[in-house]
């Protein structure tokens, strides 16, 4: 088990990289941005390059970096580093933190939305932003008076940058398929557009709705529910997860499993761990070993690595002898085992760690672009965590 705990982090990355901003939890959404761009960095500047290398924006945006999973790499690695994770322009903006304000009457930090042309077309000030779902990203305001934050609440705006729905919540998820997860007075339901309840705040837990069913939890039990509230699913498990492609992983007692939509389990919880399926594999890890199965718990690729990552644009990295490379769904070995960490690929590119820095590579294990343009991280204390017993 200690073995996989890495996959973890290449679930949160996966999902950074699909659908997550750093406060938020996973969401479907509907994107209409033209394609992938890739951050690339050069001192304190962000700048964006496609999957072919090119620039379509030279670094000169600064960016604060202060969301969790960056200080949890940072945590890990033992240096101070940007993060790795690819920018969204979702519906063709991004939102990008740029600075805290400093004041005894703290308002909050200062954010820009810009085009997928580099073009800033609204500054603002909030505690907090998240990135655009459905047209809408969730806000949170704040005040602070000598470090004392007060009054914190969440609203959401629109594609221009304007208060669609004004800060009343306690906490306000991205939308997805149409409603948001909200909490009010320490209990979670879900609001629409209009900011209106669509289901009354009544759960101790909430997970956004995928694929029409939303996993919510009452009195320590998990269920599943419709749009509609009515209760579709009531499974007796210790963790559950959002649907996707018509099942939902569940951890009974440390082992993992999954069910379909009605509730009935498909894979019975016996792996040591698992993630959710993409492009109709998950991949599993059971006696320190990492294979993949299909939707009916029938096995693809047998249980042979030391590591395994998530399918992605028909490749997955699995870890061999120490390094990572790249399969197909036909268990070739696409790009050879070489790294020291790589993640899924998007948009046709993915990160991996090349001689200990991280550099931009494509399907055909082509390196793109460095990641840092005149920055070199301490290749000797990156060396000591790769190289050390700890596990993440």
């Amino acid at each position: 088990m200690k073995l996989f705990r890495y996959i973890v982090l290449l679930t949160v990355i996966s999902s950074l990289f699909a659908e997550n901003s750093s406060k938020s939890q996973s969401a479907a959404i509907i994107s209409h941005s033209t394609d992938m761009l890739f951050p690339v960095y050069d001192k304190a500047l962000i700048g964006f390059i496609d999957s072919t290398g090119s620039f379509r924006m030279k670094p000169q945006f600064s960016i604060l970096f202060n969301d969790s999973t960056t200080r949890y790499i940072e945590f890990t690695s033992w240096i101070k580093m940007p993060s790795v994770l690819p920018f969204h322009f979702r519906e063709g903006k991004l939102i990008l933190s740029q600075s805290e304000v400093y004041s005894l009457f703290k308002q909050g930090n200062h954010y820009s939305i810009i085009n997928e042309a580099g073009q800033v077309e609204r500054k603002m000030i909030c505690e907090w932003a998240g990135d655009f779902f459905q047209g809408y990203a969730q806000v949170c305001q704040a005040k602070t008076f000598l470090g004392i934050k007060i009054g914190e609440k969440w609203g959401a705006i629109g594609l221009d940058g304007e208060m669609r729905i004004k800060p009343q919540f306690d906490y306000l998820g991205p939308f997805s398929e149409g409603l948001a997860v909200a909490r009010k007075n320490q209990l979670f339901g879900f609001i629409d557009t209009s900011g209106a309840w669509q289901i009354p705040p009544k759960f101790q837990e909430c997970q956004p709705f995928q694929e029409g069913l939303a996993a919510i939890s009452v009195d320590g039990k998990w269920r599943y529910i419709n749009k509609q509230g009515k209760q579709k699913i009531e499974i007796d498990a210790d963790r559950v997860w959002a649907f996707t492609q018509g099942r939902a992983r569940v951890s009974v007692k440390g082992k993992y499993g999954f069910i379909d939509t009605v509730g009935a389990y498909v894979v019975s919880p016996a792996f040591d761990f698992a993630l959710d399926y993409q492009e109709g594999l998950s991949c599993v890890s059971k006696d320190s070993s990492g294979g993949y199965i299909d939707l009916n718990g029938e096995w693809v690729i047998n249980l042979q690595y030391e590591n395994v990552g998530s399918f992605s644009q028909g490749i997955a990295a699995v870890k061999v002898s120490g390094l990572w490379g790249y399969i197909n769904r036909q268990n070739e070995m696409i790009i050879d085992p070489q790294y020291q960490l790589a993640f899924p690929f998007q948009g046709g590119l993915s990160i991996v760690w090349d001689n200990y820095q991280p550099i931009y590579i494509n399907t055909s294990g082509e390196k793109i672009s460095a990641l840092y343009l005149d920055v070199s991280p301490n290749t000797n204390l990156l060396k000591r965590w790769f190289k050390s017993s700890r596990t993440i």
